[in-house]
């Protein structure tokens, strides 16, 4: 909740998009480590738009 408070406020957007990258690659690797590979998917969406933000910023 606090990374998208922090990504909606101009001021704080990177660290915002910072602390959502490093949460959604916490969630890639605990994914990765329990082999749950079908969850995968909709963590790569999210990646994508992280990606995405970081780019039109």
């Amino acid at each position: 909740m606090m990374s998208a408070v922090l990504i909606a406020l101009p001021v704080s957007r990177i660290v915002g998009l910072a602390l959502g990258a490093v949460i959604i690659a916490a969630a890639v690797l605990t994914v990765l480590r329990h082999r749950e590979f079908t969850h995968l998917v909709p963590l790569s969406v999210f990646v994508a738009v992280i990606a995405l933000a970081e780019i039109s910023f």
